[in-house]
């Protein structure tokens, strides 16, 4: 059932008044130095390693395209006061994700304030995290099919929890969940872990008059025990699906660890690696896990307070947004939409070396990792996902495909309250602007001018290089693109045995 919309109470922040724009220097943080000094590097190391194989030429396209964000020399937008007349030239986006922190940064923005403002009702939410085993990580990670697969696994097992809750405490017989799934790729410190952050709307709807009038049952949240009985049945439904794919033989899990011994025989290289991640290395089922008999039964585990783990399979639900914490939920939104580079918390050494601190200090100690520069750029290219794969997916009625989609979702019914006559230009904008993801995120008003007060207004685009080339200079602005560092000649080998003189 659509909900009427409540006008949002401003922050103390807002209140305050906004800040002036700065214009970023991407040169100053890291990763740009990094790729910028040491990428043609990692390339020549990669063809060295791999027998002349390239890096995909996505991942290619990415960084190059990640050297020239936010620089002039791209292409910029001109503004200027309407007042004073005072000038200001805005370069562009590279729009690459994984790589580009501020790229990746606005996504999270504007897709946060599109779920809170055109999806979800004026309903409490819930979110659901799900970390898989670490042997399943690396084929769901790289296998866009197998993870689309486990996904839909998942929101099943969630969606027949609540539908249950529904019919067995409610009588509710054929209740519809909706929900969105962010994929996250990464981990603490870059490491390749792909989780989902699943929030669910906290009941479920269905049909009361039989006129196809969708109503809202809301639904309590799930018990520790609850927790756990959910841990272990999507472990069962996620292994009976791999299983049913042949992915794997009926047993258990296992360590899945890549890295093979080199052998000069690829036969004894193939055998060792089967035996190294416990495969079966030839026959029909050449590939597939070997089967394990266990002594014991698994048992999921409490891990906190609605949280609980079941053989590698982590599932946390403790965090519930109430229905009128639109700002609650818009955090929570970007929090599973955040980009996986922090500048933050990554420093350049004076020797090269790169530096991730971790956002929480590890039991043992840890607080940050080092990375060698090639190395931290084998790590960010593995974090880039695949062109056309989305991470953010949507299920049930928040689906395109969701019988009472429009009746549920706050968009239509936002626009027919604001009063916006069909075909006008608000009704057909479907993407926040630039400037307002910055006053609405970090309350920068990029329109006000800095000197007068006065507002500021689009003059041009200027994308053609020539054109782009002669403004910049005459300006005083580099107007030269910047590239990759060559790379660096492989250290001359030292001879041990002198033998021959």
């Amino acid at each position: 059932m659509a909900m009427a919309s409540i006008a949002r109470t401003p922050s103390l922040l807002e209140l305050a008044g906004t800040s002036a724009y700065r214009q970023r220097d991407p040169t100053k943080t890291a990763a740009w130095q990094a790729v910028h000094e040491h990428w043609q590097d990692y390339r020549a190391e990669v063809a060295r390693s791999h027998d002349g194989r390239r890096l995909p030429a996505f991942v290619e396209a990415a960084a190059k395209k990640f050297l020239g964000c936010g620089m002039h020399s791209s292409g910029f937008a001109r503004v200027r006061c309407r007042d004073c007349g005072d000038n200001l030239l805005v370069p562009f986006s590279c729009k690459q994700r994984g790589i580009c922190s501020s790229c990746d940064g606005r996504r999270m923005a504007e897709q946060a304030a599109h779920l809170v403002d055109e999806i979800f009702p004026r309903v409490a939410t819930r979110q659901w995290v799900l970390t898989w085993p670490h042997w399943l990580r690396f084929r769901l990670a790289f296998d866009a099919t197998l993870l689309t697969g486990a996904l839909k696994v998942w929101v099943k097992t969630v969606e027949g929890w609540y539908r249950k809750q529904a019919r067995d405490e409610w009588g509710i017989a054929e209740g519809k969940c909706a929900s969105i799934q962010g994929l996250q790729r990464f981990g603490d410190a870059l490491t390749l872990n792909p989780h989902i952050h699943s929030i669910f709307c906290e009941g479920v709807w269905y049909d009361a008059d039989g006129n196809d009038t969708p109503v809202f049952m809301p639904l309590r949240g799930p018990t520790d025990e609850e927790v756990q009985e959910i841990a272990m049945d999507a472990r069962r439904r996620t292994l009976r699906w791999l299983i049913r794919k042949g992915v794997l033989e009926p047993g258990e899990d296992f360590d899945e660890d890549e890295s093979a011994l080199a052998e000069d025989d690829p036969v004894l290289a193939w055998c060792t690696k089967a035996a190294v991640l416990d495969r079966i290395a030839v026959g029909r089922n050449a590939g597939q896990l070997v089967a394990r008999l266990r002594a014991e039964s698994v048992e999921p585990k409490k891990m906190g307070r609605r949280c609980a783990v079941a053989d590698g399979f982590n599932i946390h639900a403790n965090v519930r947004i109430g229905p009128m914490a639109k700002a609650h939920l818009e955090r929570l939104c970007r929090y599973i939409l955040r980009p996986a580079l922090c500048n933050a918390r990554l420093e350049r050494l004076p020797d090269g070396r790169i530096v991730a601190r971790l956002k929480r200090r590890w039991s043992d100690g840890t607080w940050a990792k080092l990375f060698e520069p090639i190395d931290f750029l084998a790590k960010v290219s593995a974090l880039i996902p695949q062109p056309g794969r989305n991470l953010l997916r949507y299920h049930g009625q928040f689906a395109p495909q969701g019988r009472w989609r429009d009746k549920i979702v706050i968009g239509p019914q936002r626009r027919k309250k604001a009063g916006c006559a069909e075909g006008s230009a608000e009704e057909k904008q479907r993407r926040l602007s630039w400037a307002q993801l910055l006053k609405r995120v970090f309350l920068i008003d990029i329109l006000e001018c800095h000197k007068c007060g006065g507002r500021r207004e689009l003059i041009s685009v200027i994308q053609d290089s020539n054109t782009v080339s002669k403004i910049l200079d005459h300006v005083g602005i580099p107007s030269e693109p910047p590239r990759f560092e060559p790379a660096r000649a492989p250290p001359e080998e030292q001879w041990l045995d002198d033998s021959w003189d």
